[in-house]
């Protein structure tokens, strides 16, 4: 049997449509049947794409087992990266930091390391159908390591303090700090195991992976971060002239040491200046030493001349870490909070069944006016603001008589670096003495008071004395009973006991300030603190619609009084 090719032929019957009308059926070759053009009308309309010519983007593309209930999870997780980098950019753009800046140049760095490493390396993936490229080390550990280490270390050295007494507001920031340093270490944990979970690393690769990633991260901190906010050493600066370079004079500048104060004691022993005057002689002696060791001198840091210079100006970089240790979370929001108060009290008119603004109403601005009497007895000086004080009853109507003002301060009244507030308090206590044989605390009635203040209660004492919003707090906490005179009593309706005196507690309710404290000295977050812990807090204006401002103006006035720096 001669040998050959066996070919089956099969002939078929297409049987076509065209304008709607069916073709008759005929015998046509196989061969001839793709070039027939009645063919190539059926064929029109279908695609002509090769799958097998396009890839897969591996940095979104994540297979996972659908069988596994799990592993739907673990792919979003491992997604991770995708997420953070567009966090980064969108805080950037919104917020300027200098921080973020900052980790995301870092972040790309360590990604560029990785890129290196494993095309040095060159180990493969576990299986390989999942994943291109190379595995060792895995580039999404070392990632989240690097997130993990420099935002770990930054959110612990810029940690809320303790604040004693405790407030709300303190306490709700310590637990949102701590929430977001474990949510932080979470997501790094389970993007590490969801590369293990789905099996695109081995698990020596992901530890490689996030080791590398945890001491890139820290020690870029260390440098970029820690380091950049302290103090530089440098050598003396340059000899430079008007005819010098541009790039020389700009040295100069750079290398100029900044201006420290320090005591230097007025006698020293003998032996201490013959050491110093025999190094002086060695040093002059060798100018090889001088050469190799020369004379440092501290200057600005480095951050400082980043924020200084004209790009970071021109693009809004700024470092709110370097000025409040929250970030700004109290220092913009109590900004926020002012200019948001003002604008309603303006845009709310007098009388409002919902909205009527109680700082306008004629009663707390005669008070306030006494307050500001109060302030301008304070002694002046250029260390502290003059304020004054007064404390009475919670009322909205009428004139306030002298029988109603309980207790007045000012600054310095007391011995010591004593505030208005703190006098006005002491003196209340002391006016109305603790009652001797109290009754039951559950059936003493309490009275709530009005402290009017010419500026904002200070929620920080550069002496480390408590503040005022403190004692304020604390004046509310105590459970001290006080004896009222009769006559007092029967001023606001309650009649006394057989002894003729009316055993009552007292809280402070709202405070009325003249002003908010300027950021002369420190940021003040009274207001914020004391809404927080459940005091009202009003501004004090003029009842009439024309006000300008002038209370506003003559607290500040009457409370930088001796200070020479400021108009």
């Amino acid at each position: 049997m001669p040998t050959g090719i066996v070919c089956l032929a099969i002939p078929f019957e297409p049987r076509m449509v065209l304008d709607n009308r069916p073709l008759p059926s005929s015998r046509i070759p196989l061969h001839t049947a793709y070039s027939s053009p009645t063919l190539a009308i059926m064929a029109k309309g279908t695609s002509s794409i090769d799958p097998g010519n396009y890839a897969s983007l591996g940095l979104t593309h994540v297979q996972y087992d659908p069988s596994d209930s799990l592993a739907k999870l673990m792919a979003l997780i491992t997604l991770s990266p995708i997420f953070l980098l567009c966090s980064y950019i969108t805080i950037i753009l919104l917020r300027r930091e200098l921080t973020f800046i900052n980790a995301l140049i870092g972040q790309l760095a360590c990604e560029g390391l990785n890129w290196a490493l494993k095309r040095l390396i060159k180990q493969p993936r576990p299986t390989g159908h999942l994943g291109a490229g190379y595995g060792m080390p895995s580039s999404h550990s070392q990632f989240l390591g690097f997130f993990a280490a420099f935002f770990l270390s930054h959110f612990y050295l810029n940690r809320p303090p303790l604040v004693k007494p405790r407030t709300l507001i303190n306490t709700m920031r310590r637990i949102e700090h701590t929430l977001a340093m474990i949510l932080i270490a979470s997501i790094s944990i389970l993007t590490c195991y969801s590369r293990h979970h789905l099996h695109y690393h081995t698990p020596l690769q992901i530890i490689v992976g996030l080791s590398l990633g945890l001491a890139f991260g820290g020690v870029y901190y260390y440098f970029t971060e820690y380091l950049s906010r302290k103090p530089l050493r440098l050598p003396a600066p340059l000899a430079v002239s008007e005819s010098s370079s541009p790039l020389a004079i700009r040295a100069n500048r750079l290398l100029q040491p900044i201006s420290t104060s320090s005591a230097t004691p007025r006698k020293q022993t003998n032996s201490s200046s013959l050491r110093q005057r025999s190094t002086r002689h060695r040093r002059r002696s060798s100018t090889l030493s001088d050469m190799i060791l020369p004379e440092l001198h501290p200057s600005p840091p480095i951050r400082q001349i980043l924020l200084d210079h004209p790009i970071s100006i021109a693009f809004r970089i700024r470092d709110s870490w370097a000025v409040w240790r929250d970030g700004g979370i109290e220092g913009e929001y109590g900004a926020w909070r002012r200019e948001w108060e003002a604008r309603r009290a303006a845009s709310t008119p007098l009388g409002f069944a919902d909205g009527t603004d109680v700082g306008r109403l004629p009663r707390h601005y005669s008070i306030m006016l006494t307050a500001l009497t109060e302030a301008d007895k304070s002694p002046p000086t250029d260390a502290a603001f003059c304020v004054g004080c007064v404390v009475s009853f919670t009322k909205d109507s009428g004139k306030a008589t002298p029988s109603e003002i309980l207790a007045t301060g000012f600054s310095r009244e007391l011995p010591g670096n004593t505030h208005a507030e703190q006098c006005a308090l002491d003196r209340l206590a002391s006016n109305f003495g603790l009652a001797k044989q109290p009754t039951d605390a559950h059936n003493v009635p309490t009275l709530d008071l009005d402290l009017y203040t010419t500026m904002e209660p200070c929620s920080e004492r550069l002496s480390g004395n408590l503040p005022c919003v403190q004692r304020i707090l604390k004046f509310n906490e105590q459970s001290n009973v006080f004896e009222l005179p009769r006559e007092l009593a029967q001023q606001l309706g309650h009649l006394g006991s057989t002894t003729g005196a009316l055993q009552a507690k007292l809280r402070i309710r709202r405070v009325f300030q003249g002003v908010s404290e300027p950021d002369d000295f420190v940021k003040c977050q009274g207001q914020n603190i004391l809404r927080d812990s459940g005091i009202e807090v009003h501004t004090v204006r003029a009842s009439k619609d024309d006000d300008d401002g002038q209370l506003e103006k003559d607290c500040l006035r009457v409370a930088r009084k001796g200070h020479t720096s400021k108009e």
